[in-house]
C-alpha cells in the first residue's frame, strides 16, 4: 500500500510539469496527480508513463497533446504504458537531449 505525503505529492507534480508539453490547467493537473497518488497507485509508474508519453509526441504541437490532467483522469497512462516499449523511447530520449 502506497502511502505518499504531501511533498512526495507535490515534488512527482513538479517533476512532471517541468517537462510535460501542454501547460494548461495546473491547478486540475495537481489535482489530478494527488487523486492517482491517493488511490495506492505507484508514483513510478506515473512519472514511467508521463516521461513516455512526452517522448512520443516530442516535436509535436502542444495544443494537440494531452493536458495532464486529462492524461490521468482519462487513464490514457495505461495506453501509453502498454503500447509503448521504455526501452525504446529512452533511446529515443537520447537521441533527441544529447
Amino acid at each position: 500500500m502506497a502511502s505518499y505525503s504531501d511533498l512526495t505529492i507535490h515534488t512527482v507534480f513538479e517533476t512532471i510539469w517541468e517537462y510535460w508539453i501542454n501547460k494548461e490547467g495546473e491547478a486540475s493537473s495537481l489535482k489530478a496527480v494527488t487523486f492517482f497518488l491517493k488511490q495506492d497507485n505507484k508514483k513510478e509508474d506515473l512519472l514511467s508513463a508521463c516521461e513516455a508519453y512526452v517522448l512520443s509526441v516530442a516535436g509535436e504541437d502542444p495544443k494537440f497533446t494531452y493536458k495532464l490532467s486529462n492524461f490521468i483522469n482519462m487513464e490514457n497512462y495505461l495506453d501509453v504504458l502498454e503500447l509503448n516499449n521504455l526501452k525504446n523511447l529512452g533511446r529515443r530520449k537520447k537521441r533527441l537531449f544529447t
